[in-house]
Formats: C-alpha cells, structure tokens, sequence
C-alpha cells in the first residue's frame, strides 16, 4: 500500500518542473529551444536547444538543495550511452542537421524543501560522444 502525500509533488512533476525552469535558464542564457521531451528509439533526450550553430543535447537534474550526488556524478556511464546514441538517432533522422557542431550538457536545478529554486548549475560540454 502506498502512502503518497497529497501536497507532494510527484517525481514527474517536479522533472517537468526543473526541465521548464532549466529551459527558461538557458533561453535567458542566449540558447534557443528547438523541441522538449524529444524521442528517437528507445531514448529521450530532455531538452534540445541551439547555441549559435551548435546544437544542444541537454539532460536535466533536479536535485534537492542539499543532495549528496552531484548532478554529473548522478548520471551513470549507461545512461550517458543512452543519451549519446539516441543524439546520434535524431542526427541521423535530420539530414539538415548532420554535419552540426554538438555537445551535450547538464543543467542541475537544486530544489529548496518548500519548492523554490535554490540555483541552477549549468555544466557545459559536460561529456563526449567516442
């Protein structure tokens, strides 16, 4: 039986909540948002944006302001992986955009106890395709 409290946000909720506050973080940084939530096979990658020519592959952490992982160390060698390949997929899938520059970052959005923001950390060029 599970006990959920009413008043607390769900674990989706609060993803699309710090992937909203990541995007606007990064508009407001210069970078355009081309598509959210956007899937190839069996990937999804969590925001996709533009920074001048370079396209944007963005994983979005959200973190309690206190959490002992950092957002990079939270993401395994596995899930960097799934992230590249599915990069590769939409690449592939776009002739228009497979001779871009990429790169991939993480955007950590650090939730306080009472759901405000506490800071956004933005790691750019935070891992590598091989």
């Amino acid at each position: 039986m599970r006990h959920d409290d009413p008043g607390k946000p769900s674990t989706l909720t609060r993803g699309h909540e710090a992937e909203s506050r990541a995007a606007d973080h990064l508009v407001q940084q210069g970078l355009t948002l081309v598509a959210r939530n956007i899937r190839a096979g069996r990937g999804e990658i969590d925001l996709l944006m533009e920074d001048g020519p370079t396209l944007v592959f963005v994983e979005v952490r959200a973190r309690r302001a206190r959490a002992l992982v950092s957002p990079l160390d939270s993401i395994s060698q596995n899930k960097r992986s799934k992230i590249i390949e599915t990069a590769t997929r939409l690449l592939q899938s776009r002739g228009d955009w497979q001779n871009r520059p990429c790169r991939f970052d993480v955007v950590a959005v650090h939730i306080d106890p009472e759901r405000r923001t506490d800071r956004i950390d933005w790691i750019r060029d935070a891992f590598h395709g091989e």
